[in-house]
């Protein structure tokens, strides 16, 4: 897999549709690798502890590995291959490859 994202800009009249793609990617997290990648915007980064807060819908969806996810409205859960992933916006929200099989990732 190639890693690839794009984040897009956000025209006036992308808002008055009130539904816009800001970014789409896919990355491929070896296990033992640092999670997020430190090459996205400072807003999308995150430390485990933290965790982070959004103002949008997010998809992700994981095809390969495995890993964890938690938010404020979802206890801590095992994320498998096949798996997707909704985030809300306003919610804080936290998750990552496993460090021995990482995963592959689509957003």
């Amino acid at each position: 897999m190639t890693d690839y994202y794009k984040y897009l800009p956000l025209s006036k009249e992308d808002e008055n549709w009130g539904l816009s793609v800001l970014n789409i990617g896919c990355t491929h997290i070896a296990g033992e690798n640092s999670y997020p990648l430190k090459a996205h915007p400072a807003s999308h980064h995150f430390t485990w502890e933290t965790g982070r807060i959004l103002n949008e819908y997010q998809i992700i969806y994981i095809t390969n590995g495995k890993g964890i996810f938690e938010s404020d409205s979802c206890k801590r859960r095992e994320i498998l291959a096949g798996t997707i992933i909704v985030l809300f916006p306003g919610e804080r929200h936290r998750y990552r490859p496993d460090h021995q099989t990482g995963w592959d990732e689509y957003w």
